[in-house]
């Protein structure tokens, strides 16, 4: 092992949401379909997912608010385990609205270059 330089320090975008309610969001995308990296800690503050991922996870939201809990919504999505109850992770979470402003924000400011969108929670 040895010590290595940082090069580029991270640059946060101006996005911020959930507060405390952090794990509730990352739990949300998991929900959703994304797979949720939190590294070693099942808790940790910081955690990415797959851009590819999140979008769709973006999508199926705007079919759930569009119509609700039903079959049409999730025979969109065929990974979608119709069994788990998104409603309570968007009522603890500030509502639909605000989640899906919240993920489109996110999703402008992430870096554009990667195929992950990385959050960080302070």
């Amino acid at each position: 092992m040895s010590v290595h330089v940082v090069k580029n320090q991270e640059r946060y975008g101006n996005a911020s949401a959930f507060n405390w309610k952090y794990n509730d969001f990352a739990d949300l995308l998991g929900v959703l379909g994304c797979e949720v990296n939190r590294g070693d800690n099942e808790y940790s503050e910081r955690f990415e997912v797959l851009v590819k991922e999140y979008k769709t996870a973006m999508k199926l939201l705007k079919a759930y608010k569009k119509y609700g809990e039903c079959n049409k919504v999730w025979r969109l999505f065929e990974e979608y385990d119709a069994d788990t109850d998104i409603e309570m992770y968007l009522v603890n979470l500030g509502g639909i609205d605000y989640v899906m402003g919240s993920m489109k924000d996110f999703f402008d400011e992430r870096d554009k270059g990667s195929e992950w969108i990385q959050f960080v929670v302070w």
